[in-house]
């Protein structure tokens, strides 16, 4: 992958950010940059970082760069922009109630929150690719990889960093341990990726009888690690996103593989 670092150096109060902003400014603007980033030069984990907006911005400032007509191109690319994914997520889906363009977009979700599509992406904790699996999943899951060639078996590095294998490992991975044939689903498969199923079976067993079991709000703001309440949000998030903007779809609601 292509890169690009800049690196200014100084003592504070020499105009560093005035700099910046003025680069910004000449090159047309934040999300211009930001899409030459990850068009041109392939580098989306940065182009995603320069579109963040932290929390405690002004309301402003947010509204000023999601009123961009650039703004959902450049923080939700398109599939095509993605090279090889492309195919490798049509590959991998499977049907969520009766269409695989949902599932397309949920693999996206998943994808844009773990690694921001950097195939080469490392965890603090050693998850691995574009879906940050970790390596004892895939010595677990043998079933969910191809040997090489010459009958050898891949190490976890070789094989999950390839973004076509990491993609079809993980959507093995979820159909074997808990794959969603419906959107209700969607969730409680988040938070079996992220937090494991052990953690994931012992909340479900304190919700039994109770409202929370058929509250999905309630259900999210409760998760024992906050981390994982965070994702679930965002991915939910950005399938919707996805899904009501037919990334996936080639026809009025009809995915490529409808029906597989």
């Amino acid at each position: 992958m292509a890169g690009v670092n800049l690196l200014l150096t100084g003592r504070p109060g020499v105009g560093k950010t005035t700099l910046i902003e003025r680069v910004i400014a000449k090159l047309g603007g934040q999300l211009r940059l930001a899409g030459f980033m990850g068009r041109k030069v392939g580098d989306w984990p940065t182009a995603l970082a320069m579109t963040h907006v932290r929390d405690d911005a002004s309301h402003r400032r947010i509204i000023e760069l999601q009123n961009d007509p650039r703004f959902l191109a450049t923080v939700y690319p398109g599939i095509d922009a993605l090279g090889t994914l492309k195919e490798a997520l049509a590959d991998a889906a499977w049907p969520i109630d009766g269409s695989t363009a949902l599932a397309e977009s949920l693999m996206y979700g998943v994808i844009r929150r773990e690694s921001a599509y950097y195939s080469g992406a490392i965890s603090a904790v050693g998850a691995l690719g574009l879906f940050q699996i970790m390596p004892l999943t895939f010595e677990k899951r043998p079933e969910c990889w191809t040997p090489r060639t010459t009958g050898q078996k891949p190490t976890p590095t070789s094989y999950l960093f390839d973004p076509v294998r990491n993609t079809q490992f993980w959507s093995c991975w979820v159909r074997k341990e808990f794959e969603p044939r419906t959107r209700d689903g969607i969730a409680l498969m988040l938070v079996n990726h992220h937090a494991g199923a052990g953690h994931l079976g012992a909340w479900m067993k304190t919700w039994k009888g109770r409202a929370i079991e058929r509250d999905l709000e309630l259900q999210i703001d409760t998760y024992r690690f906050p981390a994982t309440s965070v994702f679930v949000r965002y991915v939910l998030s950005d399938v919707a996103i996805a899904d009501a903007g037919g990334l996936f779809e080639t026809g009025a609601g009809a995915s490529r593989r409808d029906n597989r």
